[in-house]
């Protein structure tokens, strides 16, 4: 009976630990990143002869904003040749000036939406170590509540983190996986497969997307409730200022994209497990096999 009574003891113990474990490291219960992602683009009003260009074989309208505050930031955003560009070797050049006293953000969005598959974005080196309050965002829109986003920006904080894979909305526990870009003087590949059950992030070196020991930066994979289904969102690339603000140097700034890509996908991706299952799992196990040493020497002894 005493034995029986211990052994009740161990067991609930042992649930105890389990629920700490969890709700320890369960997302739903860690605090919400506080750093912003993209606003509200609250723009797609194309002007009555907006500006097109081809770029990686295909159409993309260059965003104006009329001279008018819009978002992201709010900002100036404009489509004349100092702003957006095609180079020699076909790369898109984003740059953000300085003109009559106001910062003129670029953006240029494409004619086709794609849908379920791969988005692949190479770019050129120099966009890892921008002021604090610019911004790099290569992603998927439709609305606020629609959008897969790559980013790169420190929101304002020097020191902060350069990178982050979102699905809106950013604010939703989970949503957000933020990382740190390394400045290695050489071109690098970011890219998310967008399926019905998952959205997988990765960044590499070079241009190879496959990934291997060599080039891998980071990767993230994203099985929430808020994956978007396709519909008629549109690839955007911008440069832009966070909240408006001026760039703290004062400089004009611009980066290059080699290339985008689209491709089909199997998405047929092995889906990991989250993080803190695997700590709970393991924790637990841990936990369970100590407990059960400990009952069975106690029992043991007993005799």
């Amino acid at each position: 009976m005493k034995f029986k009574i211990r052994r009740r003891k161990h067991d609930l113990i042992l649930v105890f630990f389990i629920f700490l474990i969890y709700f320890t490291y369960s997302p739903l219960f860690c605090s919400p990143e506080e750093l912003n992602s993209s606003e509200n683009l609250d723009f797609i009003k194309p002007s009555a002869d907006p500006t097109e260009i081809v770029f990686s074989g295909y159409n993309w309208t260059v965003r104006t904003s009329n001279d008018l505050l819009q978002g992201p930031g709010p900002n100036y955003f404009n489509d004349s040749a100092e702003n957006v560009w095609l180079d020699g070797n076909g790369y898109l050049h984003l740059k953000i000036i300085i003109r009559d006293g106001k910062w003129y953000c670029a953006e240029v969005y494409s004619e086709l939406s794609f849908g379920y598959g791969t988005y692949v974005f190479t770019l050129a080196p120099g966009f890892e170590n921008l002021d604090v309050n610019i911004v790099v965002g290569l992603f998927t829109y439709l609305d606020d509540e629609n959008e897969i986003d790559i980013e790169f920006a420190r929101w304002g904080q020097l020191g902060a983190q350069n990178g982050q894979y979102v699905v809106q909305a950013s604010s939703n526990i989970g949503n957000l996986y933020r990382f740190n870009m390394p400045e290695p003087g050489e071109k690098s590949t970011h890219s998310f497969t967008w399926c019905e059950e998952y959205i997988r992030y990765w960044s590499v070196w070079r241009t190879d997307i496959n990934i291997n020991s060599n080039n891998l930066i980071t990767e993230w994979f994203y099985t929430g409730n808020d994956n978007p289904a396709p519909s008629t969102e549109r690839v955007h690339i911008n440069f832009w200022l966070m909240d408006g603000l001026a760039p703290t140097d004062s400089k004009e700034a611009e980066i290059v994209i080699e290339k985008f890509q689209f491709l089909t996908s199997a998405c047929d991706d092995p889906i990991p497990l989250p993080s803190w299952v695997i700590w709970t799992l393991t924790v637990s196990g841990i936990l369970g096999i100590s407990i059960t040493l400990v009952i069975i020497l106690k029992k043991t002894k007993l005799r």
